[in-house]
């Protein structure tokens, strides 16, 4: 058994008798990194890899005693908040049980310890995001990543204007889960053409769509009359999806969470009209999967796409 630290303090042999098991934290190991991670050590365990404490009294399975020839570096600083910058790159993406999610990054800043784990609303956020932990390995920050995921709690208190979006996760999962007529889009302006038809059919003001950065890979956003689709998503499910949302915001009533009850039912009237979906299809998948849809918005949309018919919706 040895006790102290791998960098700065040498090694002690002691006995089994000087040691009681109520005061110190033991862990099994198997075997000892060469490399830190950000100034921890790092041990394979039966479970897996994991990063430990220098101070923490470690119990070690046949220890072979070696000449000590690496010194850990001193771990850098977790940012309290940070941006993603444009070599940054996401590694990993994990819902998080309470609110948000959870990311790993590989910052791209070469300093030996380039992967921080963090805490973001959503996948739009580039900006502002907490950061949790900081690793020299993606395997490792990958299963802080998972702990943090579990047992985070949001750094903010239940806000008035900002409802919890509650199904979000549920809902891109249920328009996925009927039949539909996907079709990919050429160019941008083939996306252009739809949702500008789409506003044209409803009436309501006319939405730009353009394209995301070239870092925006993994989804796209209405924000600011502007729908942004990624590189790899131009078509025409993204594009009603988004559409839908720039509707919304041209509706009267209470605030919703972004994929509440009233976006559900505007998002479906789209996709029957401009997407052949079975209306009653979708809606017992809804059910299946506890989506809530506003039907009063759904037939209000549907109606206000027929020209025959009355809506009485207000835009």
């Amino acid at each position: 058994m040895f006790e102290g630290v791998v960098g700065g303090d040498e090694y002690q042999i002691i006995k089994g008798d000087e040691i009681s098991l109520e005061m110190h934290p033991f862990a099994e190991i198997v075997d000892v990194w060469l490399r830190d991670d950000n100034g921890n050590v790092v041990f394979e365990f039966g479970t897996g890899f994991g990063a430990v404490d220098p101070r923490r009294l470690v119990l070690v399975d046949r220890p072979i005693s070696y000449e000590r020839k690496v010194t850990l570096s001193s771990p850098l600083r977790v940012p309290d908040i940070f941006d993603l910058r444009v070599e940054a790159r996401v590694e990993h993406v994990i819902p998080a049980r309470q609110d948000g999610e959870i990311v790993v990054i590989d910052t791209g800043e070469h300093t030996g310890a380039d992967i921080v784990v963090g805490w973001r609303i959503d996948g739009r956020i580039r900006k502002d995001i907490v950061g949790l932990s900081r690793h020299s390995h993606v395997s490792l920050a990958l299963k802080e990543a998972h702990k943090f995921a579990r047992d985070f709690l949001p750094p903010y208190g239940p806000k008035k204007n900002r409802p919890r979006d509650e199904q979000r996760e549920r809902l891109y999962l249920w328009e996925h889960s009927f039949k539909s007529r996907y079709r990919e889009f050429e160019n941008l302006s083939e996306a252009q053409e739809l949702a500008s038809e789409i506003c044209n059919d409803l009436g309501i003001s006319d939405v730009t769509v353009k394209a995301g950065r070239k870092n925006l890979t993994d989804h796209s956003y209405y924000k600011g009359g502007a729908v942004v689709l990624a590189a790899d998503m131009v078509d025409n499910h993204t594009t009603v999806h988004e559409v839908a949302h720039h509707v919304v915001a041209r509706l009267k009533g209470p605030r919703q969470p972004p994929h509440g009850p009233r976006f559900a039912g505007v998002l479906l009237a789209l996709m029957v009209r401009y997407m052949g979906v079975d209306e009653a299809e979708a809606l017992e998948k809804a059910e299946e999967r506890d989506i809530i849809v506003d039907r009063d918005v759904l037939r209000a949309i549907t109606a206000r796409l027929e020209p025959q018919l009355e809506s009485g919706l207000k835009i």
